[in-house]
């Protein structure tokens, strides 16, 4: 099959179905906090200036800005920085906003999971999932991605989890054909733990990408089956899923390199729209390249809900041709 007919930006072929902007209004990013242990080349942490952040945020005020967006709409919570395991107050965070009946995910490099005890934390708290980035199985090229040497720590925090049940994917980013045999292995140590592989195709807007599209066409080349294309339900924002093997797949875009908004290029943009981000010194930002507004623990609730509004207006605002397509319907 030809990617062409599961998904075509010039809008051609199939039915098109929600695009990101229709989810960006669902979904907060709390970025909780600025260290990592690793210090992977890709990373743009978020956009943020952090030689001039300083915390600003308490739990108590990341807890109030979850309840005022449950009224506002909102109804998804991803957990992000920095690495979220690093933030003291993770765990009661968590456990908090979730239960004031918010779908929710963390994402972690997974150094910290088994010196936390997270799979203890994270197994009873409800609609809850654990995105675990693995870029590689391999010890060196682990070193040669993050500079670091955690692997065999990333991995028995991974068996942890599995044990306790709690719901892992695992992010992979994808920046070329040659990378097929390090996402193979990954992908079938994936099946055997039957967990979920997140593809996300690093997407230079300034250079050649290789985005979604070009992920699912490697895919597809390697014998994938095509599943479905997702609508964005839950704590997820529209990806095409796969069957590789026996191995769920979700192919993603990841932004890289940037500057789409400088430009005035919001529509080539996969993921500066997804949702508003919340930053822990108190910027809001609708997208990697936007500030809305900025709140702080003295803010009213408010003053908090216009910001929070403003930003979903803004995201509503773009005008941005949907690149998701249901191969169902050709």
């Amino acid at each position: 099959m030809e990617y062409s007919k599961i998904l075509d930006l010039t809008g051609k072929e199939g039915k098109l179905i929600e695009s990101t902007v229709g989810n960006a209004c669902s979904t907060l990013r709390l970025i909780v906090n600025k260290q990592c242990q690793l210090a992977c080349g890709w990373c743009y942490q978020e956009g943020i200036d952090h030689a001039h952040s300083t915390p600003e945020l308490s739990a108590e005020t990341f807890i109030r800005v979850a309840r005022i967006g449950k009224r506002r709409g909102f109804t998804n919570v991803n957990y992000s920085g920095g690495e979220p395991l690093l933030y003291t107050d993770l765990f009661r965070l968590e456990r908090e906003i979730a239960a004031q009946g918010f779908h929710s995910y963390v994402t972690t490099n997974g150094v910290a999971i088994e010196q936390t005890g997270a799979a203890e934390q994270w197994k009873d708290i409800p609609n809850h999932e654990v995105h675990v980035s693995v870029n590689t199985l391999d010890d060196a090229e682990y070193r040669n991605i993050t500079r670091r040497n955690f692997l065999a720590s990333v991995l028995r925090g991974l068996s942890q989890l599995v044990d306790a049940k709690v719901p892992v994917k695992l992010n992979t980013v994808v920046s070329s054909e040659a990378d097929w045999a390090r996402i193979k292995r990954i992908l079938d140590y994936s099946g055997e733990r039957d967990l979920t592989v997140k593809l996300l195709g690093i997407h230079d807007t300034e250079q050649k990408p290789f985005s979604q599209k070009a992920v699912a066409e490697m895919l597809l080349r390697h014998g994938a089956e095509h599943v479905t294309t997702g609508e964005g339900t839950g704590v997820n924002y529209g990806y095409e899923q796969f069957i590789v093997d026996r191995t769920r797949v979700h192919v993603l875009d990841m932004i890289y390199g940037g500057g789409c908004c400088d430009k005035f290029r919001m529509e080539q943009c996969g993921e500066g729209i997804r949702y508003p981000r919340i930053i822990y010194t108190g910027e809001v930002n609708p997208c990697l390249h936007q500030t809305i507004g900025k709140i702080s623990n003295e803010s009213s609730d408010q003053q908090i809900e216009d910001i929070l509004e403003k930003a979903k207006q803004f995201l509503r605002s773009l005008s941005v041709p949907p690149f998701h397509l249901d191969a169902r319907a050709t």
